[in-house]
């Protein structure tokens, strides 16, 4: 009997360790909106996933702010999406200062990504921070972009 629940544990812990193992971590480039040029006040409750460069274009109009001077001259960078995309979350938490974690991965068995950001909010302040992620993610295949996000 011992032995049947032990090789029933050693399954389990050998499939959950290979699903992780199916992910691939991507390079993906990261950044946050300069919110002295960009508003991030429409993008709160908005998971945003850009695949092509009119769209592209159409964001940066619909968000771009006009402030400051240089802000006219303040683009978003430029990507080539037939390499890659962009993605961005809006992510808040309290404290006096916060730490991101940000990574990419993608699941060549179902052709998915995963964009995982964790936030950790540093100090007794009694302030909420937001940060608008942006990923510029690499194309792994031609199929129609999956992107799930995952935030903690």
């Amino acid at each position: 009997m011992k032995t049947i629940i032990l090789s029933v544990i050693t399954m389990v812990i050998f499939i959950s360790c290979s699903k992780e193992s199916d992910r691939i971590k991507l390079d993906a480039v990261f950044f946050d909106l300069n919110s002295e040029c960009f508003s991030t006040i429409k993008l709160q409750q908005a998971n945003v996933v850009i695949t092509s460069a009119a769209d592209y274009q159409t964001f940066q109009d619909t968000i771009k702010r006009y402030f400051f001077p240089y802000c006219d001259t303040t683009n978003l960078p430029s990507i080539d999406f037939e390499q890659a995309f962009f993605a961005g979350k809006f992510t808040q938490t309290s404290g006096c200062s916060a730490t991101f974690y940000r990574g990419v991965f993608y699941q060549p068995d179902n052709a998915s990504y995963e964009y995982d950001i964790e936030m950790t909010g540093e100090g007794t302040c009694e302030m909420l921070l937001g940060s608008f992620n942006c990923a510029i993610i690499p194309r792994q295949s031609d199929k129609e972009i999956v992107l799930r996000f995952n935030v903690k």
